[in-house]
C-alpha cells in the first residue's frame, strides 16, 4: 500500500518561521499516526516558488514522511486576492514512485475550454520550479489542475496523480470541479500512449461540497475519456466530515470506483486552526491506494 496526502497550506509563503516550525511539528504527528507509507504529498494554495519556499517545504515533508524527498513546485494561476501567483508543491518518494511527467491543465479563455496539458518531461528543472507562461494575463481566483505521471515501482503501474485548489469567491467553481475528468484526460493525453489508461487520483481542497455517498459518481463531462468518482471521509452514517470548521471542502476523485472506497479516505485535524492557530484552516487528508 501508499498513501496519498493532501493539505491546504493557507497562503503559504515558507517565510514565516514560527509558521514552517509549527508545519514540521504537526506533519510529524500525522507521519507518526501513518507509518511510513507515504507515496506522493500535494500542498495547496502556496504563494511562491523562491528560495524560502524550497527552503521550508523539505522539512515540512519529510516530517511527514522521510521519503518525501523529490518535490517540484508548479504554478497553477492567481489568488482570489491580490492577484498574486498561486502554487502547488508535489512532493513523493522515489522509491516508491519514478515520476517521467508534471505539469498543469488551465482554462483557455479564448476557446472557452479546458485548454491542453502544459507537460513537462523529466528531468525536470534544476530549480524544481515549473512555470506557466502567460499566467500574468489570466485573472483572479483563476486556477487549474497540477499534476505528475508517474509509476509504481513495485509493479509498473501507471498513475496521474493531481492536486487542485478550485476556485471560490470570484472564479466558477462548480464548473471546475464538473470538468475534473477532462482535466484528468488532458494530463493522461500530455504524458503519452503509456499513460493512456493510466490510473486517475486527485486530490484538494475543492471549495464545494461533495455528493453524498449514495451517487458518489459525478456525470461524464463532454469530450472526457473517463468519470470520476468522489471518495471522503465519512462517518459511519455516511455523512462527509469538516475539513475546515464549517465545510467538508477536502476529498477525493478517483477513476477506480471498485478498488478505492470512502473507507480508504481519512481526516487528520492536527494541522487545522483549532488544533495549532500557525498551520492551517483546514485539515489534511489522505487516500489508501493498496
Amino acid at each position: 500500500m501508499f498513501v496519498i496526502f493532501h493539505q491546504n497550506m493557507q497562503k503559504f509563503n515558507g517565510a514565516n518561521a514560527v509558521r514552517n516550525a509549527a508545519f514540521v511539528t504537526q506533519m510529524g504527528a500525522i507521519g507518526a499516526a501513518l507509518g511510513p507509507t507515504l507515496g506522493v504529498a500535494g500542498y495547496t494554495e502556496l504563494i511562491s516558488n523562491l528560495p524560502a519556499m524550497h527552503a521550508a517545504l523539505p522539512p515540512i515533508a519529510t516530517a511527514l514522511d522521510g521519503g518525501l524527498t523529490n518535490r517540484l513546485v508548479i504554478c497553477v494561476g492567481k489568488t482570489s486576492v491580490g492577484n498574486a501567483l498561486e502554487y502547488i508543491g508535489i512532493v513523493w518518494d522515489p522509491g516508491m514512485l519514478n515520476v517521467q511527467h508534471a505539469g498543469q491543465v488551465l482554462w483557455d479563455p479564448v476557446n472557452r475550454r479546458w485548454g491542453a496539458a502544459r507537460n513537462t518531461t523529466a528531468p525536470f528543472p534544476a530549480n524544481r520550479n515549473i512555470l506557466l507562461p502567460g499566467v500574468q494575463n489570466y485573472g483572479a481566483d483563476t486556477r487549474g489542475l497540477a499534476y505528475i505521471a508517474c509509476r509504481r515501482v513495485l509493479n509498473n503501474n501507471p498513475f496521474i496523480i493531481g492536486f487542485l485548489h478550485n476556485m471560490y469567491s470570484i472564479g466558477d467553481r462548480t464548473a471546475a470541479m464538473q470538468n475534473l475528468d477532462t482535466m484528468a484526460s488532458r494530463a493522461r493525453a500530455a504524458a503519452g500512449a503509456a499513460y493512456a489508461a493510466a490510473e486517475i487520483i486527485i486530490g484538494g481542497d475543492f471549495n464545494v461540497q461533495p455528493p453524498p455517498a449514495a451517487r458518489p459518481s459525478r456525470k461524464r463531462a463532454r469530450g472526457a475519456a473517463l468519470r470520476l468518482t468522489t471518495r471522503v471521509f465519512r462517518n459511519g452514517f455516511g455523512v462527509a466530515q469538516n475539513t475546515t470548521l464549517a465545510n467538508p471542502y477536502d476529498y477525493w476523485l478517483v477513476s477506480d470506483a471498485i478498488g478505492i472506497t470512502d473507507a480508504h479516505a481519512r481526516r487528520y485535524t492536527q494541522t487545522r486552526w483549532d488544533v495549532n492557530m500557525n498551520c492551517s484552516d483546514h485539515a489534511g487528508v489522505t487516500l489508501d491506494r493498496n
